[in-house]
């Protein structure tokens, strides 16, 4: 899942000297450019020879149902329903329980 402010950066390139215990600080630029904090995860990857960092958020176990590939697609199709006005107002439990009774039909 790509962040949409992740697309606006530009492309840096910055040297950078490895340090004692593998350590390296990544420049304040591209810090700043990818929002990123202290205490922010990346993940880091090999290919082709070139070491890969990407900014990454952790999701709690608990939460994990809602960034599946199913439950995505059901947001992405309730939020196509509401722009389309595809809406219907409930205000109490007497209203909701017509209102499942007429998809049961």
């Amino acid at each position: 899942m790509a962040n949409a402010a992740w697309k606006e950066v530009s492309n840096v390139q910055k040297f950078v000297r490895l340090r004692k215990k593998a350590q390296l600080t990544i420049p304040t630029e591209i810090v700043e450019q990818l929002h990123l904090n202290e205490g922010d995860n990346l993940n880091i990857q090999v290919e082709d020879g070139r070491i890969i960092l990407i900014p990454t958020v952790t999701i709690a176990k608990d939460q994990a149902w809602f960034w599946t590939e199913s439950w995505q697609q059901g947001e992405r199709q309730a939020e196509r329903d509401a722009e389309k006005g595809r809406l219907t107002d409930i205000s109490d439990e007497k209203e909701l329980d017509a209102f499942f009774d007429t998809l049961d039909k």
